[in-house]
């Protein structure tokens, strides 16, 4: 019976994709033949279950990160092995020597693929956002949370095709996987590294108070420009992505320092805005 559900929904699902990007129907396709799709959504279903149901028993339990961790998981899960299906193709170069793509279609295909992944489990958990919460405004909260797990988990994947785009052979994927973790880190931190000592070391500033912090303000200020920085940041790595896929035969060692020069320069335009609205507020 399900050697014959399989059959037909195979062939469901290729009447569905004839006119979709190649790259998508093929990961789709193999993600659903190695069972990932169905287990994931079987474990998914579970866990959301088992965590709303725990947290109705007992209140005091953390409950937003309980009823959007399962969702949060499965999405991320879903960007890394689209990365993973992203690197064996790479290695390969399987489907660019039998079908002609442009850059704008490899890198659409696999953030294509990612983002139906991520929409079909956000999809799963929004009958769940129906059941009572304890927390006040804890339905707003979750939603808001798993659409920018969403916004994470595409961005990631952008990420790392920046990384992965020119990498030719095992070694420069595992180089290009160390500087993507440590020195792409470090480009990130660095610059705001460099903020927090000029706040307190050369200013002599202290931590802002409890009243700035809860300054309705100052939360809407801070959180619309934390999401001006994902969407930015998603639209750096989209444009440096396309960069190096039009010239696939550049220089690996090009590519990382472009990449980490990139993200210096974006950490440290952020981390001057976040300085500028910290002192605002430090007098409240």
């Amino acid at each position: 019976m399900f050697h014959s559900f399989r059959k037909s929904s195979a062939k469901w699902f290729d009447s569905l994709t004839d006119d979709w990007n190649p790259i998508i129907v093929r990961d789709l396709r193999r993600m659903w033949r190695c069972r990932f799709i169905l287990f994931a959504t079987l474990a998914h279903l579970s866990l959301l279950t088992v965590s709303h149901v725990v947290d109705l028993m007992g209140p005091h339990a953390p409950e937003i990160f309980l009823r959007t961790f399962p969702t949060c998981a499965v999405v991320l899960a879903g960007a890394f092995l689209t990365v993973e299906r992203m690197l064996r193709s790479r290695l390969s170069d399987e489907l660019f020597d039998t079908v002609p793509l442009t850059p704008e279609e490899t890198v659409h295909g696999h953030v294509g693929t990612s983002c139906l992944l991520s929409a079909f489990f956000l999809v799963q958990a929004l009958p769940f956002l129906a059941f009572p919460s304890v927390v006040p405004f804890s339905v707003p909260i979750r939603l808001g949370l798993l659409l920018v797990c969403f916004i994470v988990a595409q961005v990631a994947v952008l990420y790392a095709l920046a990384f992965f785009a020119r990498t030719k052979s095992i070694a420069e994927t595992v180089i290009a996987f160390f500087v993507a973790v440590f020195f792409g880190g470090l480009a990130f931190q660095l610059p705001m590294l460099f903020m927090t000592f000029f706040w307190g070391g050369v200013l002599g500033m202290g931590p802002l108070s409890y009243e700035a912090v809860a300054n309705p303000l100052f939360i809407a200020i801070a959180s619309a420009f934390s999401l001006m920085a994902l969407i930015s940041l998603g639209y750096v790595v989209y444009l440096l992505t396309l960069y190096h896929y039009f010239d696939r035969s550049g220089s690996f060692w090009r590519t990382m320092s472009v990449n980490l020069s990139c993200f210096a320069v974006w950490s440290l335009f952020w981390s001057g805005v976040a300085f500028e609205v910290a002192l605002l507020f430090c007098w409240v």
